[in-house]
C-alpha cells in the first residue's frame, strides 16, 4: 500500500506522523509542490483531495483520521486508546483538537498566507475570526496538561498528533496566537523530541 500525499499537505503529515508512532513503514508517493493534478487524484479519490491510502488490491481510503484508523487495525498501538472508555475519551479530545486547533489553523493560513492566494479566494477578515477558537483551544489544552504529559494522560494519542500538526501550521501562518501557556510549552517541547515529530514540522 502507498500513501499519496504532498510535502506541504498537513493531513498527509498527520498520517505520516501517526504511522511513524506505530513504527509502521508506509510507501510514499509525494506529489510535486503546487496545485495537484486533480484528474489523477480523482481517479483514486472522487473527492479530489489528498492524502489517499491506495491498498494493494487497488482500493483507496481517504480522510486522514479514517486512514489512521485503518493503519491502527493493521498494527494496534493504542494511539486511539485501549479500553472502551479510553477510546471514547481519545475520540472526544481528537475532535476537540481537530475543530478547535487543526482546522482553524489551516483555515487561517488558507485565507492569509500568500502561498494560497492563487488557489482560493482569500478573506483575511474571516481568518481573524479563527483566532478566538484557536486561543480558546490552546487554553483548554493548557488546563488539560496541568497534571499529565499528554492530552489524554501519560501516553501519546492521535489527539496529540492532531494538536501538534495544528500547532505547526500556527508557527508558519500566524504570530498572534497565545504563546504564554507554560503547560502547552512543556508538551510542545516533549513532542518536538519525538522521532515522529520531524515529519510534521515546517520550520
Amino acid at each position: 500500500m502507498r500513501l499519496v500525499t504532498q510535502n506541504l499537505a498537513p493531513n498527509g503529515r498527520r498520517v505520516q506522523m501517526f504511522a511513524l508512532e506505530q513504527a509502521l513503514a508506509l510507501e510514499l508517493e509525494q506529489l510535486p509542490d503546487g496545485p495537484v493534478d486533480k484528474a489523477y487524484i480523482k481517479s483514486i479519490n472522487p473527492v479530489g483531495q489528498i492524502p489517499v491510502l491506495v491498498l494493494d488490491d487497488g482500493s483507496a481510503i481517504s480522510e486522514s483520521v479514517a486512514i489512521c484508523r485503518f493503519l491502527e487495525s493493521l498494527k494496534p498501538s493504542g494511539l486511539f486508546g485501549d479500553s472502551s472508555k479510553e477510546q471514547a475519551i481519545v475520540e472526544m479530545w481528537q475532535r476537540r483538537m481537530e475543530f478547535g486547533l487543526f482546522v482553524p489553523s489551516l483555515e487561517y493560513g488558507h485565507h492569509t498566507y500568500p502561498l494560497f492566494k492563487d488557489s482560493i479566494q482569500q478573506f483575511p477578515e474571516w481568518a481573524q475570526t479563527q483566532l478566538p477558537k484557536i486561543n480558546q483551544c490552546l487554553a483548554m489544552m493548557d488546563e488539560q496538561l496541568l497534571s499529565q504529559p499528554f492530552i489524554v494522560g501519560d501516553k501519546i494519542t492521535i489527539a496529540d498528533i492532531t494538536a501538534y500538526c495544528g500547532y505547526q501550521m500556527l508557527r508558519v501562518f500566524c504570530n498572534e496566537f497565545r504563546q504564554d501557556l507554560a503547560n502547552v510549552d512543556c508538551w510542545l517541547a516533549a513532542m518536538d523530541q519525538r522521532d515522529s515529530s520531524a515529519v510534521a514540522r515546517y520550520l
